[in-house]
């Protein structure tokens, strides 16, 4: 695990769950639920992490923020329902491993909604199988 056992996310504020591949080394963090997870592939099997938190904290909904690779896991193991698409009115500094606009170009989406928020645009789409 690359997050430092010092982070705030680990405070007593919140419960904190981590999420880790089986076999991880979560020694040295604090005594937070820990869940591991098998890997389906190159990436963890997120099934389980969803069954998770619907049994132990009746979620049923859950917000994922990240980069296209974190969202290529999602999308790949067929437990995304709705995509959410800020983009900022500047492009960016880096040329990402994975471009978001070619993952989305791979999935039949149907749009809900667009809309200015402040300089950025939001786009929200239903992904259909």
């Amino acid at each position: 695990l690359r997050i430092s056992p010092d982070a705030h996310i680990f405070n007593t504020d919140a419960p904190t769950l981590i999420a880790h591949a089986e076999g991880a080394d979560t020694s040295r963090y604090p005594s937070s639920a820990k869940l591991a997870l098998p890997l389906q592939g190159d990436a963890l099997n997120l099934a389980p992490l969803l069954r998770y938190l619907v049994s132990e904290y009746e979620v049923t909904n859950v917000i994922v923020e990240g980069g296209a690779t974190t969202f290529k896991h999602f999308f790949d193991q067929d437990i995304a329902n709705e995509l959410w698409v800020f983009t900022a009115h500047r492009a960016a500094t880096h040329k990402p491993k994975l471009n978001m606009h070619d993952l989305v170009e791979n999935l039949t989406l149907r749009s809900i909604d667009e809309r200015k928020r402040g300089s950025d645009t939001m786009r929200r789409f239903r992904i259909t199988r």
